[in-house]
């Protein structure tokens, strides 16, 4: 092992049990400033992660003796998170069990033998600029969550601490990627949702927000005020709509649809866990209702639902384009709450359906709510004759129907 470090402040480790190969790489990469640390297997790569140092970047062979690149790279992901720092197998070995295994074992990209310096170069480029903007997002998260829980330092934080804060919680999530992720490969599934979700989080970081954790294909995000959440939702709805656009004529990407749920309240902002595992994250029926809006928001057809008292304190109303949905009893709720469905971001057929037939609509709901379900049934039956696809007024034709197959029941 050598730990004679050159050059400037990124540091890469190069773990091969090739010294030619080694130095094929250090001829390559210090010339260009960075540093090289020279690891001839896969226990003095974990070692050196585990007791010297942090590299910014690390470069791995495949097939090594007594320990091989894979599960060194599990170990090493023991240690270091995924998108801070990368691993980047360098391999010969191209057939796809092997590249999803490296992509399982916790990889971030391949090079292949025998790489090219430009090829090298630009992919440790690339991976860097992702670390970089990683490493400083995760700081800004972590410095809000020491905030919320009033401490300074990380050292500080013990399992049980929690404290109560005003925030509005935003819930995210693909739609329909069960069935999705069944016509994908391995590789292109994981790759996807990394697109998917690496697109979107930023609109929560630019809008004020925190990413409070990723939830498979969701992302639960954290905001001070009601005006940034949404503001957020509008500009991921608007981002999905723009993508599906670019996408939709060349048929090679799959078109993905978002669903919203944004709701306000007072959350506990706690440290769970056990010792040597500590989650900073919200809890709290602020949260729950926010999720069960985005659940709600699959069986509407929307993009975005929001909470009435939530929208109204988001001072976004001349603004947005929306439709009253009444008020929805909840799962996990005892009363019906009051929800507003925004309709930016839908398909623009839809959307301006939507608008063009919003008193007919609401009208309808108050019948429903007013319990005059005939009035309200015939509304509904009116609407879907115009159009077929909208799926909130199926959902409320549904709930007139069993209202009324109840009644007659109840009568016989």
């Amino acid at each position: 092992m050598n730990l004679n470090a050159v050059g400037s402040n990124k540091i890469i480790l190069a773990v091969d049990d090739d010294s030619t190969n080694r130095q094929v790489l250090k001829n390559f990469l210090v010339p260009m400033g960075y540093q090289v640390i020279e690891c001839e297997n896969g226990f003095d790569a974990i070692k050196v992660v585990n007791e010297a140092l942090k590299p910014d970047i690390i470069l791995m062979d495949v097939n090594m003796p007594g320990m091989s690149g894979y599960e060194a790279c599990r170990k090493i992901r023991e240690i270091l998170p995924f998108h801070a720092y990368p691993i980047l197998f360098v391999t010969a070995k191209l057939e796809e069990r092997d590249l999803v295994e490296a992509i399982n074992a916790g990889g971030n990209d391949y090079i292949r033998k025998p790489f090219s310096k430009g090829e090298l170069l630009a992919r440790i480029s690339v991976h860097l600029s992702i670390s970089n903007l990683t490493k400083a997002q995760s700081q800004f998260i972590q410095e809000r969550k020491l905030a919320w829980l009033n401490c300074k330092s990380v050292t500080e934080v013990k399992v049980g601490m929690n404290a109560q804060h005003q925030m509005t919680a935003l819930f995210l999530d693909m739609a329909g990627f069960t069935n999705l992720a069944e016509t994908m490969t391995s590789i292109d599934l994981i790759k996807f949702v990394n697109s998917f979700l690496g697109n979107l989080a930023p609109f929560i970081h630019s809008h004020g927000g925190v990413v409070d954790k990723y939830i498979g294909d969701g992302i639960l995000g954290l905001f001070s005020s009601p005006h940034d959440a949404l503001l957020a939702g509008l500009a991921i709805a608007k981002a999905q709509k723009d993508y599906n656009e670019i996408h939709r004529s060349g048929g090679k990407r799959a078109l993905i649809e978002t669903r919203i749920g944004i709701n306000s309240g007072s959350v506990s902002f706690g440290a769970i866990g056990f010792d040597g595992k500590i989650e900073m994250t919200a809890l709290g029926d602020a949260i729950n209702v926010a999720s069960r809006l985005e659940g709600l928001a699959r069986i509407m057809g929307a993009s975005i639902l929001i909470t009435e008292k939530t929208f109204e304190e988001s001072n976004l109303k001349s603004t947005a384009s929306y439709r009253k949905l009444g008020p929805i009893q909840v799962r996990g709720k005892d009363q019906p709450i009051s929800i507003i469905e925004v309709i930016d971001g839908v398909d623009q057929d839809l959307s301006h359906f939507k608008m063009i037939y919003k008193n007919e609509f609401e009208k309808s709901v108050a019948f429903y709510h007013a319990g005059l379900i005939s009035e309200s049934k015939m509304g509904f039956l009116s609407l879907i004759d115009k159009y077929p696809s909208d799926k909130a007024c199926l959902y409320f034709l549904n709930l007139c129907n069993i209202y009324l197959q109840s009644a007659v029941k109840k009568a016989s």
